[in-house]
Protein backbone atom coordinates (compact mmCIF):
# COMPACT_ATOMS: atom_id res chain seq x y z
CA UNK A 1 0.00 0.00 0.00
CA UNK A 2 3.03 2.38 1.01
CA UNK A 3 4.56 1.74 -2.72
CA UNK A 4 1.08 2.80 -4.16
CA UNK A 5 0.52 5.81 -2.09
CA UNK A 6 4.48 7.15 -2.92
CA UNK A 7 3.73 6.16 -6.85
CA UNK A 8 0.42 8.28 -6.61
CA UNK A 9 2.15 10.88 -4.93
CA UNK A 10 4.77 10.87 -7.34
CA UNK A 11 2.73 11.52 -10.61
CA UNK A 12 0.93 14.56 -8.89
CA UNK A 13 4.19 15.68 -8.17
CA UNK A 14 5.65 15.14 -11.72
CA UNK A 15 2.34 16.80 -13.24
CA UNK A 16 2.68 19.81 -11.37
CA UNK A 17 6.20 19.94 -12.45
CA UNK A 18 4.82 19.40 -15.97
CA UNK A 19 2.92 22.44 -15.63
CA UNK A 20 5.46 24.75 -13.75
CA UNK A 21 7.34 24.62 -16.99
CA UNK A 22 4.58 25.08 -19.71
CA UNK A 23 3.51 28.27 -17.34
CA UNK A 24 5.50 31.87 -18.52
CA UNK A 25 7.86 33.17 -15.98
CA UNK A 26 6.69 36.57 -16.98
CA UNK A 27 3.32 38.26 -18.46
CA UNK A 28 3.10 41.47 -19.94
CA UNK A 29 0.44 43.12 -19.56
CA UNK A 30 -0.70 45.71 -22.28
CA UNK A 31 -4.59 45.48 -23.42
CA UNK A 32 -5.08 49.12 -21.99
CA UNK A 33 -2.83 52.19 -22.97
CA UNK A 34 -2.22 54.67 -19.95
CA UNK A 35 -0.08 56.78 -18.88
CA UNK A 36 1.92 54.20 -16.55
CA UNK A 37 2.68 52.29 -19.34
CA UNK A 38 2.66 48.19 -19.39
CA UNK A 39 2.66 45.89 -16.14
CA UNK A 40 4.89 42.80 -16.30
CA UNK A 41 3.63 40.35 -13.79
CA UNK A 42 6.34 37.88 -12.61
CA UNK A 43 4.14 35.11 -12.70
CA UNK A 44 6.21 32.35 -11.39
CA UNK A 45 6.90 34.57 -8.13
CA UNK A 46 2.74 35.35 -7.98
CA UNK A 47 2.48 31.31 -9.16
CA UNK A 48 4.62 29.71 -6.10
CA UNK A 49 2.92 32.41 -3.62
CA UNK A 50 1.97 31.91 -0.09
CA UNK A 51 0.20 34.23 2.26
CA UNK A 52 -1.25 33.41 5.80
CA UNK A 53 -0.86 29.90 4.98
CA UNK A 54 -3.20 29.84 1.80
CA UNK A 55 -1.31 29.23 -1.55
CA UNK A 56 -2.43 31.34 -4.41
CA UNK A 57 -3.68 28.84 -6.83
CA UNK A 58 -4.07 29.45 -10.52
CA UNK A 59 -7.74 29.80 -10.29
CA UNK A 60 -7.34 32.78 -8.30
CA UNK A 61 -6.96 34.97 -11.26
CA UNK A 62 -7.62 32.97 -14.33
CA UNK A 63 -11.34 32.48 -13.26
CA UNK A 64 -12.38 30.75 -16.21
CA UNK A 65 -10.75 27.17 -15.90
CA UNK A 66 -12.59 24.51 -14.54
CA UNK A 67 -9.86 23.26 -11.37
CA UNK A 68 -7.48 25.25 -8.82
CA UNK A 69 -5.46 24.50 -11.68
CA UNK A 70 -5.38 23.59 -15.59
CA UNK A 71 -6.05 20.44 -16.23
CA UNK A 72 -4.19 18.64 -18.52
CA UNK A 73 -5.09 19.81 -22.42
CA UNK A 74 -7.03 22.81 -20.21
CA UNK A 75 -6.31 25.76 -21.84
CA UNK A 76 -6.06 28.97 -20.18
CA UNK A 77 -8.28 31.65 -22.32
CA UNK A 78 -6.80 34.75 -22.54
CA UNK A 79 -8.13 38.01 -20.72
CA UNK A 80 -9.47 39.73 -23.85
CA UNK A 81 -11.84 36.86 -24.90
CA UNK A 82 -14.06 37.95 -22.87
CA UNK A 83 -13.05 41.62 -21.38
CA UNK A 84 -12.94 44.02 -23.72
CA UNK A 85 -12.47 48.13 -23.97
CA UNK A 86 -15.53 49.97 -23.05
CA UNK A 87 -18.39 47.65 -23.97
CA UNK A 88 -19.71 45.09 -21.99
CA UNK A 89 -19.73 41.49 -23.78
CA UNK A 90 -22.16 38.44 -22.75
CA UNK A 91 -19.92 35.29 -22.71
CA UNK A 92 -22.20 32.25 -21.64
CA UNK A 93 -25.35 34.21 -20.59
CA UNK A 94 -22.94 36.55 -18.57
CA UNK A 95 -21.96 39.67 -18.56
CA UNK A 96 -18.14 40.16 -18.39
CA UNK A 97 -16.79 43.60 -16.73
CA UNK A 98 -14.71 45.84 -19.16
CA UNK A 99 -11.14 45.86 -19.02
CA UNK A 100 -11.43 49.79 -18.68
CA UNK A 101 -13.68 52.48 -19.75
CA UNK A 102 -11.72 54.79 -21.97
CA UNK A 103 -11.74 58.82 -21.62
CA UNK A 104 -10.47 59.77 -24.72
CA UNK A 105 -7.06 57.87 -25.01
CA UNK A 106 -6.87 57.70 -21.64
CA UNK A 107 -8.60 54.86 -19.32
CA UNK A 108 -10.48 55.75 -16.17
CA UNK A 109 -8.20 54.35 -13.14
CA UNK A 110 -11.03 52.82 -11.11
CA UNK A 111 -12.37 51.35 -14.23
CA UNK A 112 -9.89 49.41 -14.94
CA UNK A 113 -10.32 45.21 -14.14
CA UNK A 114 -6.53 44.61 -13.38
CA UNK A 115 -6.96 47.57 -10.94
CA UNK A 116 -9.93 45.74 -9.14
CA UNK A 117 -8.90 42.17 -9.41
CA UNK A 118 -5.23 42.37 -8.41
CA UNK A 119 -4.60 45.81 -6.32
CA UNK A 120 -7.96 45.77 -4.62
CA UNK A 121 -8.02 41.99 -4.07
CA UNK A 122 -4.94 41.35 -3.40
CA UNK A 123 -2.20 43.80 -3.12
CA UNK A 124 -4.09 46.13 -0.19
CA UNK A 125 -4.63 42.95 1.92
CA UNK A 126 -0.29 42.07 1.19
CA UNK A 127 1.28 45.68 0.63
CA UNK A 128 4.78 44.25 1.42
CA UNK A 129 6.80 41.52 -0.96
CA UNK A 130 9.14 39.13 1.17
CA UNK A 131 11.74 41.15 -0.19
CA UNK A 132 10.51 44.66 0.85
CA UNK A 133 8.81 45.79 -2.10
CA UNK A 134 6.13 48.04 -1.86
CA UNK A 135 3.02 46.41 -3.42
CA UNK A 136 0.50 49.28 -3.37
CA UNK A 137 2.69 51.76 -5.23
CA UNK A 138 1.80 52.00 -8.72
CA UNK A 139 5.51 52.43 -9.70
CA UNK A 140 5.87 48.19 -9.00
CA UNK A 141 3.31 46.94 -11.46
CA UNK A 142 4.11 49.74 -13.94
CA UNK A 143 7.35 50.15 -14.95
CA UNK A 144 7.42 52.54 -17.83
Amino acid sequence: MKKIVTAMLGVFLAAGVAYAKDAPKEVTIDLIKGDKGAVTLPHEKHATFKHGGKEVVCKDCHHTLKGAKPAAGEEVAPCQNCHVIDTPKTVDGKVAPVLAKMNGPKAELKSVLFHTTCKDSCHKEVKTASDGVNLTSCNTCHKK
